[in-house]
């Protein structure tokens, strides 16, 4: 299996809502140092994504085709092959026989400690990449767009995010939802997915000692 080691940054920056930072926090390198095993990391990915599909594409059996009730022409001496309904698979239009009914189950089994696994990966490869922010706090004085947008303005990083905070307040999540790059989770629905999707991870000094709680046992 293709194993990439991971170049661990024990400390990264810590930044003020207003861009100023203020000091460094430590990573725990059993969170955020791991060995990167990108067939893993790939297998759990596809895995999570083949859970979210759904079945939707179904027919119609003859029994559900509309009209068909009446003998669409007497049995004999019409030169033609004997018929009894047009709802008859045989007929353009007719039932389907062995086609898709809304009944796939795509989904696929994930074992928690690979799970677990794959959250520490994925960490650890946004932590090489530097693609880790941490705010002191994130406290807004409106739930309003323009305030999460200013704090977001004011940190360093260009692309798609993903907010992590150990809870998510009413306040926070108003001033979110119309920002089209940023989507937001709670640490306790985390997975590796959702983690790897979008460029970088913002969080705080309290989500990262919750994740190192959570994930680094």
């Amino acid at each position: 299996m293709e194993k990439q080691k991971s170049k661990f940054l024990n400390k990264i920056p810590v930044y003020e809502t207003s861009g100023r930072k203020k000091g460094e926090i430590n990573l725990n390198p059993q969170v955020f140092g791991v060995k990167i095993n990108n067939n893993l990391l790939y297998q759990v990915v596809t895995a999570y994504q083949s859970n979210q599909r759904r079945s939707t594409a179904s027919t119609k059996t003859r029994s559900e085709v509309r009209g068909g009730g009446k003998k669409p022409y007497r049995q004999k001496h019409t030169g033609r092959a004997r018929a009894g309904s047009i709802r008859s698979p045989l007929w353009r239009g007719g039932g389907v026989v062995f086609g898709p009914r809304k009944e796939e189950n795509y989904r696929k089994k994930i074992p928690q400690k690979i799970k677990t696994k794959a959250v520490q990966m994925a960490l650890s490869q946004k932590a090489s990449s530097n693609q880790i922010l941490v705010l002191e706090k994130l406290v807004l004085s409106q739930p309003k767009t323009k305030e999460m947008t200013k704090v977001l303005d004011n940190l360093p990083f260009e692309g798609t995010a993903l907010l992590i905070l150990p809870q998510i307040d009413e306040s926070i999540k108003r001033a979110s939802r119309n920002i089209p790059y940023l989507s937001i989770l709670p640490i306790t629905s985390l997975n590796a997915l959702e983690i790897l999707k979008p460029q970088y991870i913002i969080t705080t000094k309290e989500g990262i000692k919750l994740l190192e709680e959570r994930y680094g046992k």
